[in-house]
């Protein structure tokens, strides 16, 4: 089956996801006017575009083609679409728009500037700290700041007023940014396949991050249970959030023509119509002011508005702008500080969650703010203050009272300023990080400044930025996750399932290593399975870096409780076989206590049970059976690799596991014992707090990376010379492939900075980069030509590298696997990081203004994504910042 993707009439025949009650109206031809847009339906999306009121964006699909092969559906889609194309010319395309006006909104400043006429404005997410509110008592909040917005907001204009009256002593700078969209481009595009295996049973086998929305949703649309759905995935070529929301249109026509026609469906988007539908990285416009007091180089109070193009649907745009709003001060600790993050509706593709959600827009704002204002101090001569130190100088820091620092306060109409201000309990990572990576960075620093003396068309700049960045679902519903761990008794393999997804970010590892290392056994007992909603129901999608932390627990808390079955069960069997010896003594219970008792006791057990051929590798107490050596091993059955072992030991080592494990899971099935155990996860806040609308986030991810890139005067073209990441991941559990997300992370952003460029036609809205030929994602010339990724733990202090002095029987025991402590996410604060390289540019183009134009201005027209044309117009071009409309109202 094919989609038909183009801009549709009213007149199109097609199907509309509809807001009735009813499951069986869900999907409906012919849509009527109840599937008009500000109903707002689930995800705020339809799967089709209404038959009525017409298509909300050019590129909606309008049409589905079912036939028995796959290149003749494509062929009649083209058609079917060739012939839409002519009525079009006809016709004139007609395109459903928000209000009375008939002309679509293409442009997001448009969109803001006219919200109120034509209803595009979606809520706003406000946070704001100020000093007066240093102590955070929460109880007593109302008396400083009233609960209505608009006094709340008028009191800190008045402030601003009063620093712009007092410029002896204040700087108050203000400009804007642009921050660009991003289409996704995963591997394997949006595909679903549904069969009826019994008569209203389905199977949807879809390529999908939240499985557990497309069951739901496929159940109301055909009007059957849950419990007669179920999704499964295999792997996904690729999601970064594009298969959230995004995969529900395609599992929908596949779920609905398998319904209609009794027979499996599968439905796969070829690149083109892909590109054309998928919804795409929000693209924003960001507005600051800050204060600083002169003479001590410090900045007092930052203001900074975030409007968001979220496209022709709500879809995940609120969520979006929240989490830019919640992070974004940073790394600083600025004691006046506002931010309002509102989305508005354009008649442009879909907004959707894209990997870093929103917080790399953001980064680029608030750290464009604080250049600004380090520069503007700079230029009075009254501080001599580097740029990194005075970033370093804002981080956040205890409070007056001692106490913690915290996030910003979120603004809620009913409750007034009570919600987030979370506890920041890891912020001393920040500055230790700042200060390892800095050493590196002052030598390129200086590295630059010669080169930019030697070279008169070729110019480098190198920048340096800290990140903190939450990890967690923002919603609470959202932060739990189950696994299902089974020991078969026929061979002892173990089989894990999870509520994670894998999408080539290393679950299915690290899923792996979590189970084999608290049962206690090699990984190649170890397999994880195919996620599907019978195993593992009510799973959240997998996103927002959460994947490791909602699934891993559960894995963890399921092998622990198969573990406790068989330690109780060998335990007892072990002190039964030293009743029964006639040797033992005193042995009995005090063994376990005393190493010579414990000696003895491996000499007596190696007199029963079953023995196992070879020699023991490493005792002289010679622990020949499974009880003996689980014994010997500390009441254990792992048996570590011994350092420089040899291959023949390591045969023998992997011989007598299996023998222990295996006798272990065959004594405890002819008990009668279980081996299948459950696990569920819902993570706590940090510092093991629940989590609520105060304590929202699992932890925070701390970073510092610098980069150097090199900009050709000529011709527009820019290098990536050096990226350092300097990253706390806490305890990796897998350092080769958190090394790898930080490094794939990067360049993603890369592609954001430097080649991906998202535009739109001026008249229909049609998407100009629609297919690989003309959309261009980072190659082998985008990748820095020196990249070194640092992980560290225990605050950033420590890199991960540290020789392994235990004893035997410490490598032995179990390997303490916890959420929190010991490993943080790598998915999504990476990509935040090539940020450095838009400010690391930045810094290059102003030293070629400064030797070329004799301008020393740092504030030019500058945006990403930074092709060529652009490079060449911020080199030489005079208009030197954005026009005043994109200023904040006073």
């Amino acid at each position: 089956m094919s989609l038909v993707a183009e801009s549709a009439s009213n007149r199109s025949n097609d199907i509309g996801i509809s807001t009735s009650d009813n499951p069986l109206d869900y999907l409906k031809m012919n849509g009527d006017d109840s599937n008009r847009f500000d109903k707002r339906q689930p995800f705020g999306e339809f799967v089709m575009a209404s038959g009525t009121t017409g298509s909300t964006f050019c590129g909606q699909p309008i049409a589905m083609v079912l036939h028995p092969k796959l290149t003749e559906s494509r062929r009649l889609a083209r058609h079917v679409q060739g012939l839409v194309d002519m009525w079009k010319d006809e016709k004139d395309t007609l395109t459903r728009t928000f209000g009375e006006m008939e002309d679509p909104i293409l442009d997001l400043q448009y969109s803001i500037d006219n919200s109120a006429d034509r209803n595009t404005r979606l809520p706003s997410t406000l946070v704001g700290r100020d000093e007066f509110l240093d102590a955070l008592d929460t109880t007593n909040l109302d008396k400083y700041i009233n609960v209505e917005e608009s006094i709340a907001v008028n009191e800190w204009i008045w402030d601003w007023k009063n620093y712009k009256n007092n410029r002896e002593k204040y700087l108050v700078v203000e400009s804007a940014t642009v921050a660009p969209s991003q289409t996704h481009l995963y591997l394997e595009t949006q595909t679903a396949m549904c069969t009826e295996t019994q008569k209203n049973v389905f199977v949807i086998h879809a390529s999908t991050q939240s499985a557990a929305t497309i069951q739901d949703m496929a159940a109301k649309l055909l009007g059957v249970p849950n419990s007669h759905v179920t999704v499964k995935n295999n792997l996904l070529g690729g999601g970064f959030g594009g298969k959230e929301p995004q995969s529900i249109p395609v599992a929908a026509v596949a779920s609905f023509a398998c319904a209609a026609t009794g027979r499996p469906v599968r439905v796969m988007n070829d690149r083109q119509i892909d590109m054309k539908m998928i919804g795409k990285r929000h693209a924003m416009i960001g507005k600051y002011r800050d204060v600083s007091i002169k003479r001590v180089a410090m900045i007092v109070a930052m203001d900074l508005v975030l409007d968001g193009d979220a496209g022709a649907s709500q879809s995940v745009s609120g969520p979006v702008l929240e989490l830019a709003a919640f992070v974004s001060d940073n790394a600083y600790g600025i004691k006046n500080f506002l931010c309002r993050a509102t989305p508005y509706l354009t008649n442009k593709l879909t907004g959707t969650a894209f990997r870093s959600f929103g917080v790399v827009q953001t980064i680029q704002l608030t750290e464009t703010a604080i250049q600004h204002a380090w520069d503007a101090v700079h230029q009075t001569g009254l501080s001599d203050i580097s740029a990194p130190a005075f970033r370093r100088k804002h981080f956040s820091d205890r409070m007056s009272d001692g106490n913690i620092p915290r996030a910003p306060l979120q603004y809620k109409s009913k409750i007034g300023w009570k919600n987030y201000g979370q506890g920041l309990r890891e912020y001393k990572n920040m500055p230790k990080i700042w200060d390892a990576i800095m050493t590196k960075y002052e030598k390129v620093e200086e590295e630059c400044d010669k080169w930019n003396k030697d070279n008169k068309w070729r110019k480098r700049g190198v920048a340096v930025l800290p990140l903190r960045y939450g990890i967690s679902f923002t919603f609470v519903e959202g932060n739990q996750g189950n696994a299902r761990v089974v020991i078969y008794s026929g061979d002892s393999s173990v089989l894990v399932d999870h509520s994670g997804i894998e999408m080539g970010q290393g679950l299915i590892s690290r899923a792996m290593v979590a189970c084999a290392a608290e049962l206690g056994v090699p990984m190649h007992f170890v397999r994880v399975g195919s996620f599907n909603t019978y195993s593992t129901p009510n799973a959240p999608g997998t996103g927002a870096s959460t994947g490791t932390a909602l699934s891993i627990p559960g894995v963890v808390q399921a092998a622990q409780k198969l573990r406790a079955t068989l330690t109780k069960l060998v335990d007892k069997e072990v002190d039964k076989m030293l009743k029964s010896s006639k040797d033992s003594g005193v042995l009995i219970h005090a063994w376990r206590n005393d190493p010579d008792e414990r000696t003895n006791a491996v000499n007596i057990l190696n007199t029963v049970g079953k023995t196992s051929n070879g020699e023991h590798w490493e005792t002289s107490a010679d622990a020949k059976n499974p009880w003996a050596l689980y014994t010997f091993l500390g009441d254990s059955w792992r048996i570590p690799v011994l350092k420089d072992e040899e291959i023949d030991e390591a045969q023998r080592r992997n011989a007598r596991q299996n023998d222990m494990w295996t006798t272990f899971v065959s004594s405890a099935y002819s008990q009668r014992k279980s081996l299948i155990k459950l696990g569920y996860s819902t993570p706590n806040a940090d510092g093991n707090s629940d989590l609520s609308a105060v304590d929202i986030f699992y932890y925070f991810n701390y970073a510092a990376t610098f980069s150097c890139v090199e900009v050709d005067c000529i011709t527009g073209e820019i290098s990536v010379i050096r990226t350092d990441i300097h990253y706390d991941c806490g305890l990796s559990h897998n350092p080769a492939i958190d090394i790898g997300q930080v490094e794939g992370g990067f360049v993603q952003g890369l592609g954001n900075m430097l080649t991906e460029s998202v535009t739109y036609d001026e008249t229909t809205g049609a998407l100009v980069e629609n297919s690989i030929m003309t959309y261009a994602i980072p190659d082998h010339r985008s990748i820095p030509q020196e990249f070194n990724v640092i992980l560290t733990w225990e605050g950033g202090s420590k890199a991960i590298s540290a020789e392994d002095s235990r004893t035997i029987q410490e490598k032995a025991a179990k390997v303490q696997v916890d959420k929190i402590s010991r490993s943080k996410s790598t998915g999504e604060p990476p990509l935040v990081l090539a940020s450095t390289v838009l400010f690391a540019a930045r810094n290059a183009v102003r030293a070629a203004r400064r030797d070329h134009l004799g301008q020393n201005d740092w504030l030019v027209n500058f945006q990403a994504p930074l092709l060529p044309p652009n490079m060449l117009e911020a080199i030489w071009g005079d208009k030197t910042c954005l026009d005043s409309r994109h200023n904040i109202e006073p």
